[in-house]
């Protein structure tokens, strides 16, 4: 009898990403994060720690963000601190 495909879909059982208002002025710890091509340009994925312990993907394509997201990575500095609030219609990092 085959496998089941299931089996291998590592980024599923992760869940769905969720959006970043869902971790809006909430202290988290960003573990981890990938850049991803969509139909309106690069985005990211974030690997996240909530403070009751849980681990959700949050996706984003907040230019700031993503910036802050890009140096992060190059300096080797994950997990990292992180409060994302937003100022009209643009995210900002505390």
């Amino acid at each position: 009898m085959p496998g089941s495909l299931l089996d291998y879909a590592e980024k599923q059982k992760k869940g769905v990403p969720k959006s970043l208002d869902t971790i809006r002025d909430v202290d988290v710890v960003v573990e981890s994060y990938e850049q991803r091509e969509g139909d309106y340009g690069a985005y990211a994925v974030m690997d996240v720690e909530m403070p009751s312990g849980e681990m959700i993907l949050v996706q984003t394509g907040a230019n700031l963000v993503m910036d802050a997201l890009h140096h992060a990575q190059e300096a080797n500095d994950f997990p990292v601190e992180a409060r994302f609030t937003k100022s009209g219609r643009t995210w900002l990092i505390e």
